[in-house]
């Protein structure tokens, strides 16, 4: 097969898959065989600094993916945290939002904010969303389109986005204040059960039933979990045999007590803050959102939220 029809070929999810493997080989290759040994990888002259702040939208704001589409309280503060690791000259910044989703303007409108603050490249920026549907999907051209038609729906309050993003803009640049050196990098995994299951299942009748995140259908909830990857993967950088900062990453739509506008990071970000507090070092957890959903999940209360999200502290 000729170069060109092996693109022609290529699906968009297998070149999602294929970008960060990608990004991840030339990122990190000086430590392949560092890491390929299991440990610890010894680095060359390295820093990182934390950072955390609250972004939580002011009540009345829009999300979209609540009935109604409006938060009506903030029942947990919704968190940007992330670590800036410099080196070489120039700097990185990782960073997970607390917010459902950041779409086209609003995605680099963070980016570039931070970039400007360090210094560098927005391309040298990573920006991520842990998820949770209580939280705010921000698309910032579609709400400029939307305000072309009388009474639109909202998805983003675009007065608020700026100011989070000047918030934390400011965060990362306080950050470079406090640098630790950055001298080995560890990686793990766990596995988490009784968490995660494929949204689709095969009936006995032939048919596909769906699995969503709140499902009362006992057929769909007695059904094996199916293909899914189950394994919890954290990246703890390390100053010597000091922790500095636990990156977390998991598959999984995360969603638990939500769609009411009662703002929340969900089981993830339940997870990450008990998990902070426990050990004392700074934490940061990304959720990939593939075709998965929280199995058995046949309610949207606290109860249901408390129970997913220690789960996931106890395999982390």
């Amino acid at each position: 097969m000729n170069q060109r029809n092996a693109l022609n070929r290529l699906t968009r999810r297998d070149f999602m898959a294929a970008v960060p493997a990608l990004s991840a080989a030339s990122t990190w290759a000086r430590g392949a065989d560092a890491w390929a040994g299991g440990g610890r990888a010894s680095l060359g002259k390295l820093e990182a600094a934390v950072f955390s702040c609250d972004v939580t939208p002011p009540l009345g704001s829009p999300l979209p993916e609540c009935k109604p589409p409006v938060a009506v309280s903030a029942d947990i503060p919704l968190l940007a945290k992330g670590v800036v690791i410099s080196g070489g000259g120039t700097r990185y910044v990782l960073c997970s939002f607390d917010y459902c989703e950041l779409r086209t303007g609003a995605h680099d409108l963070f980016r570039r904010a931070i970039a400007n603050a360090l210094g560098v490249n927005e391309l040298q920026i990573e920006v991520h969303c842990i998820h949770p549907h209580d939280a705010p999907l921000y698309d910032t051209e579609a709400e400029i389109l939307a305000d072309m038609f009388t009474s639109p729906p909202h998805t983003t309050d675009l007065a608020f986005i700026g100011l989070a993003a000047e918030r934390v803009a400011s965060a990362a640049r306080e950050a470079l204040d406090k640098p630790q050196p950055l001298t080995h990098v560890a990686c793990g995994k766990a596995k988490v059960e009784k968490f995660a299951s494929n949204r689709r299942v095969a009936l006995p009748d032939g048919k596909i039933g769906v699995r969503l995140s709140h499902c009362n259908d006992p057929v769909l909830i007695a059904a094996p979990e199916g293909l899914i990857d189950p394994w919890l993967r954290t990246i703890t950088l390390f100053n010597h045999q000091h922790p500095i900062a636990r990156l977390h990453y998991y598959a999984s739509h995360p969603q638990s007590y939500y769609g009411q506008g009662h703002m929340n990071p969900d089981t993830t970000g339940l997870a990450r803050e008990w998990l902070e507090k426990e050990e004392g070092i700074p934490k940061s957890i990304s959720t990939a959102v593939p075709e998965t959903s929280q199995q058995a999940n046949t309610t949207t209360d606290p109860m249901r939220c408390a129970w997913c999200s220690q789960t996931v502290y106890t395999t982390a």
